[in-house]
């Protein structure tokens, strides 16, 4: 893997939770890609999710990135429906990647009673309810792991994100 100087920085972030607020073409979605891996490989029985704006934003922006990016460690063949992976770890175990829609979240509550160890959160400028999105329903999937969390985003106005 290869970052540019401000990606180094965020990744070598040892804090729990992160936040990025980049400019279009930062690579973002790279880090994203990298990080999710990195958590999945090295984590026997983890769970590390992707969550975009909605579900055709996660499949448009990061299905096609994070499959290449884990090819070689991939179990099986990847779930295109589901937009899942499994990943065989370092350890010898498995883990698996996951990409939602923030907005399958707000809806139906999606992510309620799972165990993260990772989770990112792409353009969340955009995310509708944020606030209650994160403290109920995500943030406790972390709780068991000490699990982190990656928030990136391009600015969108003065909202919860700024």
């Amino acid at each position: 893997m290869k970052f540019h100087p401000a990606q180094d920085i965020i990744a070598a972030d040892p804090h729990r939770f992160r936040v990025a607020r980049c400019g279009r073409r930062f690579g973002k979605t790279h880090l994203a890609a990298w990080e999710l891996y990195a958590h999945a490989v090295s984590t026997d029985g983890g769970r590390a999710c992707y969550y975009g704006p909605t579900r055709d934003d996660a499949r448009d922006i990061l299905w096609k990135t994070i499959k290449e990016i884990a090819k070689a460690s991939i179990i099986g063949d990847p779930n295109e429906s589901r937009l899942e992976i499994n990943i065989r770890t370092i350890h010898g175990g498995s883990s698996l990647i996951v990409l939602y829609g923030w907005e399958a979240l707000q809806d139906r509550g999606k992510g309620v009673g799972v165990k993260n160890t990772f989770v990112v959160l792409d353009e969340v400028s955009k995310y509708t309810n944020f606030e209650y999105g994160w403290q109920e329903i995500l943030r406790p999937t972390l709780i068991d792991t000490q699990g982190g969390a990656l928030f990136i985003s391009t600015t969108n106005g003065f909202n919860h994100f700024y």
